[in-house]
This record gives C-alpha cells, sequence and structure tokens, in this order.
C-alpha cells in the first residue's frame, strides 16, 4: 500500500509538474502572441506610414508634371508666337528691300537714260563743231 501511495504522490507531483509546465507554456505562448501581435501591429503602422508618403510623393509628382506640361505649353507658344512675328518682320524687311532695289532700279534706269541722253546731246554738239570747223577750214583754204 505503501507503494501505492508512494506511487499516487509521485504521479500527483508529475501531474502538478505537467499542469505547471502547461500554464507556463500557455503563458508564454500568450506572450509570443501579444509580441508577434504588437509586431504585426507595428509593421502595419509603418506600412501605412510608407504608403501615405508614397501616396503624397506622388501627388507632388503629378502636381510637378502638370505644372511641366503647362510650362512647356506656354514656352510653346510664347516661342510660337516670338518666331510668327520674326517671319512677319523678315518678310516686311524683305518687301521693303524689293521696294528700295526697285526704286534703285528705276533711279539707274533714269540715270541711264539721262547719261544716253547727255552723250547724245554732246556727240551732237561735237559733230556740229566738227562741221563748222570743216566748213571753216573750207572757207580758209578755198
Amino acid at each position: 500500500m505503501k507503494g501505492a501511495q508512494h506511487e499516487a504522490v509521485e504521479n500527483n507531483d508529475q501531474t502538478v509538474s505537467l499542469k505547471a509546465t502547461i500554464v507556463a507554456m500557455r503563458s508564454q505562448m500568450e506572450e509570443m502572441r501579444g509580441t508577434h501581435q504588437q509586431a504585426l501591429q507595428h509593421a502595419e503602422l509603418e506600412s501605412s506610414l510608407e504608403i501615405a508618403e508614397l501616396h503624397k510623393t506622388i501627388r507632388a509628382l503629378r502636381d510637378e508634371m502638370e505644372q511641366l506640361r503647362a510650362d512647356g505649353r506656354s514656352l510653346l507658344q510664347r516661342t510660337a508666337t516670338q518666331f510668327a512675328d520674326e517671319i512677319q518682320q523678315l518678310k516686311a524687311t524683305v518687301v521693303a528691300l524689293r521696294e528700295q532695289l526697285g526704286m534703285q532700279d528705276g533711279d539707274h534706269a533714269r540715270e541711264l537714260q539721262d547719261l544716253k541722253a547727255l552723250a547724245n546731246n554732246e556727240q551732237t554738239q561735237l559733230r556740229q563743231i566738227i562741221v563748222r570747223l570743216r566748213e571753216e577750214l573750207e572757207n580758209k583754204n578755198g
């Protein structure tokens, strides 16, 4: 009987020890679950913050891209206007130079006509002088 009691006490001690181990393991599991849960919540928070920051960055980049597009359109429009103005000025210069050239051509043509007329007049006068000098020479000689 003593042996059975002793065995019962030993079994009881083992049961208590096993129950204590189970309680300790459950406590450790709960602690691990808590730590794991905290780590998950921390990771979720960090991820949420990073996602929010990425959304903010994307919005800023989109805004900047739109501003660059608007600036590009504005620059293109200004450049096109400047080129159109310059082309008009160049066309006006070409027209003015053509007119000036035409006037110069007209002036040259008039000058040429005046020179021809003057040359004809001088030629006529010289012929008349030659004729008169011949007549005078014939009258002296003759």
